[in-house]
């Protein structure tokens, strides 16, 4: 949940002459459920912590009210054509305080009945830790793979990307790429190898072009 390349380029701009809200709160209108995520994960890297708000507004309706409350509290706001639309349906909008070096994302995925699941996070860029060697890519992608996150938390890895690739093609990908690197298929979508376990779940979203891919490495159950 990093800023966008222009808007770390504009800090020393930003920084000069600006006040920004130190804490920024999040304010999710018309809320009727909530899930807390107490741990905090590294996304690419950065610590990130967030929480789960689910919410009777439209994603229209809570992207306009987002970009007012981050305008309000003086964050630097990328212009829309920077900003991520997943699938052609999860909008994604971040905001940057240069001061603090804190990046506030907010993900909004469309539900049944104007019903929107909000994803709102904190990214410690102050914190950032690039990784050595080969990162945090613990599994390969497919070719024409975008979106790559890769997220961390005690005992598990987890990333995801978009892909036009099918169902199939992916469950291929995957079955000959950690063949030969070992793994054995104990299950639709479900690998082992020396006592760790690598699952892959594709998920599809109506009238998308392409498809999300979410790829976990744990410890395997019984281990």
């Amino acid at each position: 949940m990093s800023a966008t390349p222009r808007a770390i380029a504009a800090l020393a701009l930003l920084a000069a002459g600006s006040a920004f809200a130190e804490g920024f709160k999040w304010d999710v209108p018309e809320t009727y459920n909530f899930v807390e995520v107490p741990s905090v994960q590294k996304v690419n890297g950065i610590p990130v912590r967030f929480n789960i708000y689910y919410s009777h507004w439209s994603v229209e309706q809570l992207a306009n009210h987002f970009i007012d409350r981050f305008t309000e509290a003086g964050l630097y706001l990328p212009p829309m054509d920077q900003q991520v639309r997943f699938n052609g349906q999860v909008f994604q909008l971040t905001a940057f305080d240069p001061i603090h070096r804190v990046s506030y994302t907010v993900m909004l995925k469309p539900g049944g009945d104007r019903n929107t699941e909000v994803i709102a996070g904190e990214g410690y860029l102050s914190d950032y830790r690039p990784q050595s060697g080969s990162g945090e890519q613990f599994a390969p992608v497919p070719p024409q793979a975008q979106h790559v996150v890769h997220t961390s938390t005690e005992g598990m890895k987890f990333m995801t990307f978009d892909t036009p690739l099918k169902t199939e093609e992916v469950a291929s990908f995957y079955r000959d790429v950690l063949g030969r690197e070992g793994y054995t298929q104990v299950g639709a979508g479900m690998f082992h190898r020396n006592g760790q376990e690598l699952t892959v779940r594709v998920a599809t979203l109506p009238n998308a072009a392409t498809q999300s891919v979410s790829v976990t490495l744990r410890d395997a159950p019984g281990r």
